[in-house]
Order: C-alpha cells, then structure tokens, then sequence
C-alpha cells in the first residue's frame, strides 16, 4: 500500500475511526453498512495491532461469515502487502492483526473466554442476537479499550439488540441510522431495484428492507396477529406467580446438534391460563433444566402439577441402558417427591391444525413480559420459511434458535386439558381427551 492512500467512506460513517465502547449502524438494504465495516477493521488494523472478532449468531461454516467479504476489500484497498488471508483467519503481515470469526449460538460462559482478549468484536446482522447471548458476550470483551461494533437491519422493535442499543443505548455509544440515500455510491441497478419494491411492495415491508424500520411482526409471521392482539389488551406484563396454585411445564427438548432446550411455566388461574416463566438453554441434559426449575419451586413455594414433553420425550436414548427422557425426569422428581407427573404429548400429525389451535388459546393467555422475555421473542419470531424458488411462504415453520420457544408454548396448546373444562373431538392431548379447535 502507498505511504498514503484515500479511503472512501460515506460521511455517517465515519465514526467508525472514533473510540467508543459501542459503535452501531442500523438500517436498511444499499447503505454500505457490512461494506464500511469491513474498510475500517482492516485500514485500523494496518494502524497498529488488532485481535479482531467477527461474529454471527447462527455461523454454520465460514461462507456463512464476512470472511469473504474482507477478502474482498484487502484486495480493493491494495493491501496484500499488510494481510495474509488464510483459510479460516486473517493475519497482519506488518503487524500481529488477527481476524477470527466465531457463531454466537451455543457458546456459553465459559467457552467464549477465549476472546477475553479480544479488540474489537463486529457483529454482523445483529437484529438476530438474543438477550442469552449478549449477556454472555458482553462481560468477555473486557479489555481496556476494547469495542463492540454492530451492523444490523432491524427486524421487530421488540428485538433485544434494538431495544438495548437503538431505545436505550448504553453509555459511550455512538448510533447512527444509515439507509440508502446516505450511500454516495448506491447505484443505477439498486436505485431501479429500490424504487421498484415502492411501488409494489407491501409499505411495511419496503419500510423495513429499504429504510431499516422496525415491523410490528416479523415477515411471514406465524403468531404476529395474535401478539399483536396480546399486547392490545394488556396481556403481556406482570403475571404474578400464586403460591396455592400448582405450576405446570410445556417442554421442547433440544438435541445433540445444538437445538435448544425451551420450557414454559404454567399455571390455571380460574379460567385463564398464566405463563409465569421461560426457561431456554442449550448443550444440557435433564439434570440441569430440573435444577433451574426446583430452584425457581422454592423461590416461590408453589407444587408441581404435570411435566408436558413433546412425542420423542419416550424416545429411548442411547447408552449403557435405554432409557427416555420421561423417565429420567420421572426418577429426577423421585429423588424429592417420590412420584413426579411427567407426560409426553402426542406426536401431532397435521403442523397445521396444531398452529391454529394455538392461535385460538393463545389471546386468552397471559405472559409475564420480563420473566418470560426471551419465550415471548420466540413467540414474536416465529415465521414460516421462505420458498426462494416459488417466491412464496411454505406452510412450514423455519426451524431457527427462535422455533424451540414456540414449539414448547404448542404443547401447552395441543396437550393441556384443564380439569373440568368440556371436550371436543378432533384432537387427541396427552390424556387421551382432546383439545377444542377448528381445523
């Protein structure tokens, strides 16, 4: 690279070579935000040393990061003289800059201490990071004078990373809206593109890729009327736990490839059903989900009532002896009680029919707002999948980090039969009655 060279950068931007613990760039599609990001990482890390961490939530493999990208600007910038761009990491020539790329999902407290020394971390598409994951990442880039850098286009404003960093951004930050008409190189092809999505798409939806407004529900929204009806009528706030009346538990089980463990506390309130608290965690056993909950029992005095799992909760696992996941929790409640409820909801045949009975029970609902955050998110983010082929929404739930928060919340709606209350026929729950819908 020349002893000077001129980098180019659109102007809201340019605070990206100030010092501040946060840095955060949010809007929509042809601002340069990952373009920007990308420039400024590798010309500081020519300046002086950098151990640099690029991050996603959800990084099945390198082509699912920005290594290509910066690959890409080194060779824009003329700066092969200052990197060697390896297979999976980026290292200074001149300096020991290093360039690492990590997924956010699934790293716990422990395992993402290997970046306490860490420089600067970018986060790219940072609307995806959930609450569990920023509450682990934060507290490990700790370094004096380290940076947390993020580039996002908001989705919902509910989203944690909005709510933290766009609502109410903490101390020494620098936030910054940036959209297209802030790109002085946003081109004829993408200005045709933009302008076309105008005037034919949904407004909500060119507001939210164009110009980075958060929705009210996510594209493609599975529970988005009914949230939205929720919150109407007051029903997402504080919902107190009531000490005399048993708790009950809706389960998904998560697995060995990273899939979360999500589970939902219940309880009967004369007609309407409370949801009192949301417990998610991946890369744990039985044992430490029944630890979390006998310690939220005695937090709050109350009994248990049945343990919901889904189908495969009577699956066998594979060991030194077969034994499921229903009696494992049966003989972990053994320990106490002697005898603990545990149930496995029957496997549901038709996807849909079981949605839209959950769409039915859910608006009469309640959802503690802070002790169910992150449940209410999966509730929130629940979508169908995209069919890019079609370009058409698939009558199939998109199985992300969110979907096992939803699937729990469904075995309350498909499995749970309150005592006393009529049947009718047409879906078969755990005890063998049936829960009311249509379908």
């Amino acid at each position: 690279m020349p002893a000077s060279v001129e980098i180019e950068f659109p102007a809201k931007l340019r605070f990206l070579f100030e010092p501040s613990r946060y840095k955060v760039a949010w809007g929509g599609r042809g601002s340069a935000k990952s373009w920007s990001f990308a420039r400024a990482l590798l010309v500081l890390g020519t300046i002086k040393p950098l151990r640099i961490l690029c991050a996603r939530q959800v990084q099945r493999s390198l082509r699912e990061s920005v290594h290509q990208l910066l690959k890409d600007q080194i060779r824009e910038l003329d700066l092969e003289d200052h990197y060697r761009i390896l297979d999976t990491e980026i290292r200074g020539k001149r300096h020991d800059t290093l360039v690492m790329y990590a997924g956010l999902q699934g790293h716990t407290v422990q395992s993402i201490k290997s970046y306490e020394g860490v420089d600067v971390v970018w986060i790219e598409e940072g609307q995806s990071v959930p609450k569990r994951s920023w509450d682990i990442l934060i507290p490990t880039i700790r370094k004096p004078g380290s940076e947390i850098w993020i580039s996002m286009n908001p989705e919902l404003k509910t989203d944690d990373t909005y709510q933290r960093f766009v609502e109410a951004p903490p101390p020494d930050s620098k936030v910054v809206q940036v959209n297209y008409i802030d790109n002085p190189w946003f081109g004829e092809e993408m200005e045709s593109e933009r302008a076309h999505a105008e005037a034919t798409t949904d407004p909500e939806d060119y507001k939210n890729i164009w110009l980075g407004e958060p929705r009210g529900s996510i594209s493609g929204s599975i529970f988005g009327r009914q949230m939205s009806i929720m919150r109407s009528l007051g029903r997402i706030g504080r919902v107190n736990v009531k000490k005399e009346l048993a708790v009950n538990t809706f389960w998904d089980l998560g697995s060995s490839t990273g899939n979360a463990t999500a589970i939902w506390l219940h309880q009967r309130y004369g007609a309407a059903d409370h949801f009192v608290k949301y417990l998610s965690d991946t890369g744990h056993g039985m044992r430490h989900f029944w630890d979390l909950l006998e310690a939220y029992r005695e937090k709050h005095g109350f009994r248990w009532g049945v343990h919901h799992l889904p189908h495969d909760g009577r699956a066998n696992l594979q060991g030194a002896e077969l034994i499921n996941r229903v009696e494992i929790l049966e003989s972990l409640g053994k320990e106490r009680y002697g005898e603990l409820d545990v149930v496995a909801v029957p496997r549901v045949t038709d996807l849909g029919a079981a949605i839209e009975i959950t769409r039915r029970r859910m608006t009469d609902a309640y959802l503690d707002e802070d002790e169910c955050a992150e449940g209410i998110k999966a509730l929130d983010r629940y979508r169908y999948e995209w069919i890019e082929a079609a370009q058409a929404w698939s009558r199939q739930p998109y199985h992300d980090q969110w979907s096992n928060g939803a699937d729990s919340f469904r075995q309350w709606a498909v499995g749970y039969q309150p005592e006393g209350a009529p049947v009718a026929a047409g879906y078969e729950n755990a005890r063998g009655g049936f829960v009311k819908g249509g379908y």
